[in-house]
């Protein structure tokens, strides 16, 4: 399977786990991630592109709580910047992100044909998809080629390492594991405690300390 999503209840971490998982990649990574912008009233839904790490589009107003479905859209930017953010990204980037795919882009047919391109080019695909009733979500999580884990607020872990499994399998280079580095204002204050007279530092530690940084 190419495509993978994490989905699961509102607030258990979906988009928090994907973005640790991107993390440790190291590979061109595209697509899109979502934010919120809050005010008094409410709160504004915008689009980030990963191509660039830059450039964003507000999308949607929530008014007062959390029922999208009264939210503000605007459909024409999810049309325009969203699905722009997509073709680019399967154009010229190892690993398209989504996070996250929802409902309030369903009046938004060039980005929600954007997003089925992705599913069927040749680059794998990685996002968050809302768990939700809905045709076109459903249509998503039941594709042959598409893998949806379901995350909990107790496997977090083993979903994490699902994700990594499967993007190796996909042939997604991961960040090689370094050593700890000590940092220069660490080892400055280790010199300057050796030197202090008082020090309550044991010297012997901290000349092994300065020896092996």
């Amino acid at each position: 399977m190419k495509n993978l999503f994490i989905s699961g209840d509102i607030g258990i971490g979906k988009s928090h786990l994907l973005r640790n998982v991107l993390e440790e990649l190291n590979v061109s990574l595209g697509g899109f991630v979502t934010g919120k912008d809050y005010d008094h009233q409410g709160h504004t839904v915008y689009i980030k592109s990963l191509n660039d790490f830059v450039s964003f589009q507000n999308v949607a107003y929530v008014i007062g709580g959390k029922d999208i479905y009264s939210a503000n859209v605007y459909s024409k930017n999810f049309d325009s910047f969203g699905a722009k953010t997509i073709d680019d990204s399967i154009a010229n980037r190892d690993l398209t992100v989504m996070d996250e795919i929802g409902v309030m882009e369903r009046n938004s047919p060039i980005f929600l044909r954007s997003i089925i391109n992705a599913l069927d080019s040749e680059k794998p695909v990685v996002g968050v998809i809302k768990n939700r009733k809905d045709d076109y979500l459903e249509r998503i999580k039941s594709r042959d080629d598409t893998k949806v884990l379901f995350l909990t607020g107790s496997n977090g872990w083993q979903i994490h390492k699902e994700i990594l499994e499967w993007l190796q399998l996909n042939s997604i280079a991961l960040k090689k594991k370094q050593s700890h580095q000590w940092q220069q204002k660490r080892i400055d204050m280790y010199e300057r405690a050796l030197c202090y007279e008082h020090s309550d530092y044991p010297k012997v530690l901290l000349s092994e300390i300065l020896q092996r940084t």
